[in-house]
């Protein structure tokens, strides 16, 4: 029946911003506001299997006087006056299962919203699904919560025995040695040495280098062919 109510809410709302002037933000909280307050009400009210059990269950104007119990909650809670609304003064809005009718002042009864029983399934199985996410978030909030307490006390304890071995190495420390400052004194500690006279000391000239004979060897010239005296003929030669 979320559906239906929801409808049946935002057709409220549209009338309120369109007739009373209202901001957005206050005809949202009124409209929350009355949403949650059907929805409880109309708990362990409605029979899926017979939805005739649960029909003729309207919210109604007569009048201008507005009575009902879950639209005046919402009005005080979102500090609003019935009044502000600017409803018309005759309203009627049946939330049936499947179906959302209005009737107006001049009107006849016209259908606001209509659902499937396969949409109904269908939000059935969401809300089904919501709640066991619900539970499980509320599970793993409650292990987190168990498991940082847990940390929470080992880390105490591990921190307790840190200081206490701590405060042990603190007592265990022998006394740190003392250093005192000596200035350096200001003439030198060792004996000083006799000074020393240095006399020049004219020497003779050193003697004039040797003279150096150089030898050379000249090679001899190789004999030659000496061919003797004899004149000289061509062959052939006939004698006189």
């Amino acid at each position: 029946m979320i559906r239906e109510v929801k409808a049946g809410v935002n057709f409220l709302k549209r009338l309120v911003v369109a007739r009373g002037k209202l901001e957005e933000t206050k005809a949202e909280l009124f409209a929350e506001k009355l949403q949650q307050h059907l929805c409880s009400r109309y708990d362990d009210h409605w029979y899926p299997e017979s939805p005739s059990k649960g029909q003729a269950f309207c919210i109604r104007i007569n009048n201008g006087v507005l009575s009902d119990e879950a639209v005046l909650k919402a009005c005080a809670e979102s500090e609003l006056k019935p009044s502000d609304l600017g409803l018309p003064r005759e309203l009627t809005l049946w939330i049936d299962p499947l179906e959302v009718c209005a009737s107006g002042e001049n009107s006849r009864p016209f259908t606001v919203a209509t659902f499937t029983q396969e949409e109904q399934k269908e939000e059935s199985l969401k809300s089904a699904q919501e709640d066991s996410l619900s539970e499980e978030s509320i599970n793993l909030d409650t292990s987190d919560y168990h498991s940082a307490t847990s940390s929470d006390c080992g880390s105490t304890a591990s921190s307790d025995t840190e200081e206490e071995s701590k405060d042990q190495e603190e007592e265990e420390v022998p006394p740190s040695l003392q250093y005192y400052y000596q200035p350096t004194q200001v003439w030198s500690p060792y004996k000083k040495a006799p000074p020393m006279f240095l006399t020049t000391v004219c020497a003779p000239p050193p003697p004039p280098p040797q003279p150096l004979v150089g030898y050379y060897i000249l090679p001899q010239p190789s004999p030659q062919f000496i061919l003797p005296q004899a004149s000289l003929q061509p062959w052939g030669a006939v004698k006189g």
